[in-house]
């Protein structure tokens, strides 16, 4: 926790005394610059990694699924809810009867069509802290 801490404090400038050190915009981004220019000179001699090419399959055959499967997996699904749900997982289990069908339509429509509509291509990522070792 002590490192934790003293991390949290660096990046806040909060001192020993507890002072806040003031900062402003251009100090960051005059820091961020160095920074970036102090890496990139420390790697330019580094040669290149080269990717080896590989073939991917594409997606051009599947079964369609069915309202039933869509009820099944619903019902199966743990009563987690993210912040971007439009509605808690709770009550969609609860009325899945009657959006499984239309559950149905958009995957079989999507994967048919090639559309995969934006709204669902988010996500909230949270980052872990690992305890470090003393």
């Amino acid at each position: 926790m002590k490192k934790l801490w003293k991390a949290l404090h660096g990046v806040l400038g909060v001192t020993q005394a507890g002072e806040m050190i003031e900062h402003t915009a251009d100090d960051f981004a005059t820091f961020f610059n160095d920074k970036v220019a102090s890496v990139h000179a420390s790697t330019a001699a580094t040669p290149l990694f080269e990717v080896p090419h590989k073939t991917t399959p594409l997606l051009s055959e599947w079964i369609a699924v069915t309202a039933d499967e869509i009820d099944k997996l619903i019902g199966l699904a743990p009563n987690k809810t993210c912040q971007l749900d439009p509605i808690p997982t709770w009550l969609v289990k609860d009325v899945r009867g009657f959006l499984s069908s239309f559950i149905t339509l958009l995957f079989n429509k999507s994967l048919s069509s090639g559309y995969f509509p934006s709204e669902f291509k988010q996500a909230v990522v949270h980052s872990l802290f690992e305890r470090a070792s003393e």
